[in-house]
């Protein structure tokens, strides 16, 4: 997880800067165009159907979907964990064990935008594209905000896959919530153990 900047906490503390790819690069992704359509059909029923599945899962929640939305693109597929189905197993050992089952699960973003360096500092990092007001200071102070539902999500609750885990097939979303199932069958064994499933 993370880049070459925002390390593998997924810290950002730079901006981000505006390159272009080189011809070379372009050509090879050039010839994956023609997979695009098909690929984000694909994630979008098995993204559908693995919300069914989760809908039927102890412990597990959807996220809330917009009944608008015709088709999601799942650029990461997010749902909630919520461990007092689980026998009180830490997130971080349930997607270490959801990992040993061949899922890969991740944490996501251990903390809300708003308390990246990124945006702590802005003086520092972002001096020519930060929000200014007419006097030409820096508009926004992220340091005094608080959103306690963000903080309390990315630190509790929430558990990503990757969009590649949706070009499987239905099995494959079946899988997911069976390895889930298993970790939490054995939850208190992997508790009692310190050990992955």
């Amino acid at each position: 997880g993370g880049s070459f900047r925002a390390g593998p906490k997924w810290d950002f503390p730079f901006a981000c800067h505006n390159y272009r790819i080189n011809a070379y690069t372009a050509a090879l992704l050039k010839s994956q165009l023609s997979n695009v359509e098909g690929q984000a059909i694909t994630r979008s029923e098995n993204g559908r159907y693995l919300v069914k599945l989760i809908d039927d899962t102890e412990g597990l929640q959807n996220l809330r979907r917009d009944s608008f939305v015709s088709r999601d693109s799942h650029h990461l597929f997010i749902f909630k964990y919520k461990k007092e189905s689980f026998a009180e197993l830490p997130r971080e050992t349930f997607v270490q064990a959801l990992n040993a089952e061949g899922i890969p699960a991740s944490l996501g973003y251990p903390r809300g935008c708003h308390e990246q360096g990124l945006f702590l500092q802005p003086n520092v990092h972002l001096s020519r594209i930060w929000p200014r007001n007419p006097g030409g200071r820096v508009d926004v102070d992220y340091r005094s905000m608080t959103c306690p539902n963000v903080e309390y999500l990315c630190r509790n609750e929430t558990v990503w896959l990757p969009q590649y885990v949706l070009l499987d097939t239905t099995t494959g979303m079946e899988q997911i919530v069976q390895a889930v199932n298993k970790v939490r069958r054995h939850s208190s064994e992997i508790i009692d153990t310190g050990a992955s499933v």
